[in-house]
């Protein structure tokens, strides 16, 4: 199709179709993750405004890179449609013409398909800090629920033995209601140190819960 004499015509040409190629699956892949993101399940245990704000931007972002680079390959593909009748064409400023563009049209390609994988890469490591966020509050939960657990058996046990214990089971309730990421999940600004209050105050709790169980009678005193 393009001869001896459209050689550069012939390479330019090639490096455009393949940078295209790339452009397009950048833009299908950036698309695919931007998705995924906003309908991960997991997201809701984020408040809705947090949701919205990291979808949003990432939308606002991915927008005009994909507007962008449809025009630019619609347009690509009406110029591959004319290339090979102006690949034989005795016009010679046609055919340099033509190449310029292709050279181009790839760099413009290599261009936005490197934005739209940088964008793709930011939102897999968006996706990979959501999980482990959630994991390491899942895990501080955990835990904060165990030392609940151990300072509620300490109240038993010592309302067992004959101690007025209302006093600690009502710290024990407000402390709780203090963290609802201890019961709901739900991550907020805070959480961590809400969790980390839970715990101190649980095992203060249980101490004295203790100290109150090896005492040799009932003292008139709250847990």
């Amino acid at each position: 199709m393009f001869g001896r004499r459209n050689k550069e015509m012939a390479e330019a040409a090639a490096v455009a179709a393949d940078a295209f190629r790339k452009l397009d699956t950048a833009l299908r892949t950036a698309d695919e993750r931007l998705r995924e993101l906003a309908g991960l399940p997991q997201l809701h245990r984020f408040p809705a405004a947090y949701r919205e704000k990291i979808v949003n931007d990432f939308t606002r972002e991915f927008a005009p890179v994909r507007d962008t680079s449809q025009e630019l390959m619609d347009v690509y593909a009406r110029l591959a449609e004319d290339v090979p009748i102006i690949a034989a064409s005795r016009e010679k400023h046609l055919r340099k013409e033509c190449t310029q563009t292709l050279w181009g049209m790839a760099a413009r390609f290599d261009e936005l398909a490197a934005a739209m994988n940088s964008l793709a890469a930011s939102i897999s490591g968006l996706t990979a800090t959501v999980f482990q966020r959630l994991s390491d509050c899942d895990s501080l939960r955990v835990r904060a629920m165990q030392h609940v657990d151990a300072a509620r058996g300490a109240l038993d046990l010592a309302q067992q033995r004959g101690h007025d214990v209302s006093e600690g089971r009502r710290r024990l309730d407000r402390l709780i209601s203090s963290a609802p990421v201890l019961t709901d999940g739900v991550i907020y600004e805070g959480w961590k140190r809400a969790l980390e209050s839970v715990i101190e105050g649980a095992d203060q709790i249980r101490m004295q819960a203790d100290a109150l169980v090896r005492r040799a009678r009932p003292q008139a005193q709250d847990a």
